[in-house]
């Protein structure tokens, strides 16, 4: 079964460095890392990651001890969302609808949290009950969308201040900086790893695979 990872943020060169866009600037470094190219499409840039090259990345040393768990990967396609946040919804179900026949589950998106320190990451499942509590416009509208079906999304924290402020320099090499930590979330996303593991050790750190 394919994977979508989706990432959420506003199009436009005036919104590149604003803080709502650091899924995308994160996910944006994943994809230069991999040495894959976006292209454009109707529902937004995006580029397929086959499992030979999850499995490549494995290969990492900062990887190796992830081995130990034989993972199987999946076909993964990563997407950087062209609506407005607040309107993702509409492209997230059709990237569902069209390449995972429907399965929310298998729909990972990710997006900026102001209630995190600058450069944290945090990954989280959703239940149908955390909806009213949701205060990201875009990813409640993702989970309007998938009527409550949506399981799991990276956060990627800005830190509070000015809600649209620029990053400044610092700031974006501080959100970068995390995106070891992001890949590691994208690969284990694409892998037969089960959802609890993956959002244990995308919290936490690094966990060594024997120790579970």
């Amino acid at each position: 079964m394919k994977k979508v990872i989706f990432a959420l943020g506003n199009p436009g060169r005036a919104h590149a460095t604003q803080k709502h866009n650091a899924g995308q600037i994160v996910l944006s470094r994943i994809v230069r890392d991999l040495g894959l190219e976006m292209k454009a499409g109707k529902r937004g840039e995006f580029v397929k990651v086959k499992k030979e090259k999850w499995e490549e990345v494995l290969e990492r040393k900062e990887f190796q001890y992830w081995k130990k768990l034989e993972p199987e990967f999946s076909d993964t396609y990563l997407v950087l969302s062209n609506s407005y946040m607040n309107l993702s919804g509409a492209p997230a179900k059709s990237w569902v609808e069209k390449r995972l026949e429907g399965n929310w589950e298998n729909m990972f998106v990710v997006h900026d949290e102001l209630d995190l320190p600058l450069g944290t990451v945090k990954m989280r499942g959703l239940k149908k009950t955390d909806m009213k509590l949701l205060s990201h416009n875009g990813v409640r509208n993702v989970c309007a969308a998938a009527r409550g079906a949506l399981h799991c999304r990276l956060r990627i924290g800005v830190g509070r201040g000015r809600p649209l402020a620029q990053l400044d320099s610092f700031a974006m090499n501080l959100i970068q900086c995390e995106h070891e930590r992001c890949l590691l979330a994208c690969l284990l996303f694409a892998s037969s790893i089960p959802l609890d593991r993956i959002m244990t050790v995308t919290n936490t750190g690094k966990e060594k695979a024997d120790a579970a």
